[in-house]
């Protein structure tokens, strides 16, 4: 008997692994087939470390093929493994934005709110009716039922207007359909969340939705009431107070710091008052000021235990380097540990200790091999500084060129005031002219310069269309953007700040929108702002194919022969000045 078993039990196994076998030859022969990726999954006993394996293989086999990530992410879908749905679901989303299989579902995954996706039957929305009938005040079936019934389907909008009038005193018959629109960043969301808010103005969740759909429509003065109504209905919570806050910095700085200080007194163990802290302190432009300020924040919130606290380290490290006070630097490094790169900071400093005192020793070729060994962590601020010292030390032992040619390299794809200053002055010694400097910069950029993909796209202001090459002979600042990108209205005012410096001159400003399903917020948002901006319509699809974008804000400067001088930069308060010597270069050159 126990023979029979075991010789069943290997022909079991063996069937089994014939069948995988089977499998892994009808993917490889038809790589599309979810429905074979499926079956391999369920042969293998779901998301092993096996299959998991397997699918990587054909990931890097197939990359041009959605298929593979999909499925996989589908199978974490089902276990509710949020992080690796959307690992696998965004590889998916590069090759085709409108990935029709996982559109709907996207939202569920980023807001994990998977109770929406319930199984659905013939029966399901009457059930779903009934239920909400009984219990118009609960949430969860209203939203289960929009969802399930389609958000912006004309029946599902007359079912919850009819609602609307038998239940007129439940807030979550609007909330429902409001919550679910804002989560797909859709324009129809507003109405409906004003009239939940209306009912309940004690939830403060409906009024940071309604901040940040003011922001999508560019109404910064509704967004801050908003965001005032959500920290009045919930003061204990560091996160509203905090963005209130943040809209008093171009309009009343003076304010905005007095009330962030107050801020990190309300809130002494949160995160959102070292934030404020470390803001008020990388705004400070004078260097006593920034050290004073971000020495208060150490002293005030442990590095060890908040995060913009540790952050703001590295900023008073090189702050430190940067006024000459490498033995503070030093200590702050031997504070900080090993972690995050601060043995990295532990041996500059240290490096930089025995540099200054070999240059005030004028031991030139000694500095030289200590320079050669030190490098500023990633991001550093200090990276120029340390770029500049050492052509200005190997200036100092003889090797000029060599030094101006390392500067050139530097500065034809990043510009920089320092690295431009010591180049000038090396290139005085090479007896060039500033004309021949430019030359020679020009000369090292035309190496990664690239023509521009041409494109004829429709406008948001008219019914008429504009090209790329309607702007020949200006510098055009090229963006990719869509209205519910943070990231992409955070950068609009820098980019603004520096455009003013160039009024009357030859640069234009573009900004494609690459979703369409958007398209209502463009217009208001373009005029609620201000922005300068033309308004293009484009396509996530259209932007991938022609400019290689896989995400946004993604930024191009194109010269006036429609050639691609500078990409993939992006611009906050820190760095307005490097645009801005882009655009001067770019001008200069014509």
């Amino acid at each position: 008997m126990k023979r029979l078993l075991f010789v069943v039990f290997v022909f079991c196994v063996c069937n089994a692994q014939a069948q995988v076998d089977s499998l892994v030859k009808v993917v490889e022969s038809r790589k599309d087939s979810v429905n074979a990726l499926r079956a391999y999954l369920a042969a293998m006993g779901g998301t092993t470390d096996d299959a998991v394996e397997q699918f990587n293989t054909w990931m890097k086999k197939f990359p041009q093929s959605p298929s593979f990530p999909y499925v996989l992410g589908e199978a974490y879908y089902k276990k509710r493994q949020r992080m690796k749905v959307i690992e696998n679901w965004l590889k998916v989303l590069q090759m085709n934005r409108k990935f029709e299989k996982i559109d709907k579902l996207w939202p569920i995954v980023v807001k994990s709110d998977w109770d929406l996706d319930i199984p659905v039957t013939p029966n399901t929305i009457d059930s779903l009716k009934r239920v909400i009938a009984a219990n118009p005040d609960s949430l969860l079936p209203v939203r289960q039922y929009v969802f399930v019934a389609g958000n912006e389907e004309e029946a599902t909008v007359q079912q919850l207007e009819a609602w609307e009038k038998q239940f007129p005193r439940s807030p979550a018959i609007p909330l429902g359909m409001g919550m679910n629109l804002y989560n797909v960043e859709s324009p129809k969301a507003k109405p409906w969340l004003l009239k939940a808010a209306e009912l309940q103005p004690g939830n403060a969740a409906v009024w940071v939705m309604l901040h940040l759909d003011a922001e999508r429509w560019g109404d910064q003065k509704a967004a801050h009431e908003y965001m005032g109504k959500a920290s009045v209905a919930a003061p204990e919570d560091p996160n509203y107070a905090y963005y209130y806050i943040r809209y008093y910095e171009d309009t009343d700085p003076a304010l905005w710091r007095t009330k962030l200080y107050e801020l990190a007194k309300r809130f002494p163990n949160d995160e959102r008052g070292a934030q404020g802290l470390y803001e008020v302190a990388i705004h400070t432009s004078d260097t006593a000021g920034k050290i004073r300020a971000l020495e208060q924040l150490r002293a005030l919130y442990d590095p060890g235990k908040f995060w913009w606290s540790g952050n703001g380290m590295g900023v008073l490290y090189d702050t430190y380097l940067e006024a000459g006070q490498t033995g503070k630097a030093m200590e702050l490094a031997k504070t900080m540990g090993a972690d995050d790169g601060w043995d990295l900071r532990q041996s500059l400093a240290r490096g930089m200790e025995r540099v200054n005192a070999l240059l005030k020793a004028k031991k030139y070729p000694e500095a030289l091999k200590q320079l050669a060994q030190l490098k500023a962590p990633r991001n550093s601020a200090f990276a120029g500084e340390l770029v500049v010292l050492k052509a200005t030390t190997m200036h100092q032992n003889g090797q000029t060129q060599a030094a101006y040619n390392n500067l050139i390299a530097v500065e034809s794809t990043s510009p920089d005031d320092l690295v431009r200053s010591s180049l000038t002055k090396l290139g005085a010694a090479l007896k060039k002219s500033s004309d021949e400097v430019e030359k020679d910069i020009w000369q090292a950029r035309e190496k990664f310069i690239t023509q521009a993909p041409p494109f004829e796209l429709g406008l948001y202001t008219s019914d008429k269309k504009a090209a790329l090459a309607d702007y020949k002979g200006k510098v055009v600042l090229l963006t990719f953007w869509f209205p519910g990108c943070g990231p992409c209205r955070a950068e609009f005012p820098h980019f603004e700040n520096v455009l003013k410096k160039f009024q009357g001159k030859n640069i234009a400003y573009l900004a494609v929108n690459v979703d369409p399903i958007q398209d209502d917020y463009v217009l208001p948002f373009l005029q609620g702002t201000g922005y300068s901006f033309v308004p293009l319509r484009g396509t996530a699809e259209w932007a991938e194919q022609t400019y290689k974008v896989y995400g946004q804000p993604t930024n191009f400067l194109i010269d006036g022969h429609g050639r691609i001088v500078f990409s993939n930069f992006q611009i906050s308060e820190t760095n307005e000045r490097k645009l801005e010597l882009m655009i001067a270069s770019m001008l200069t050159r014509g």
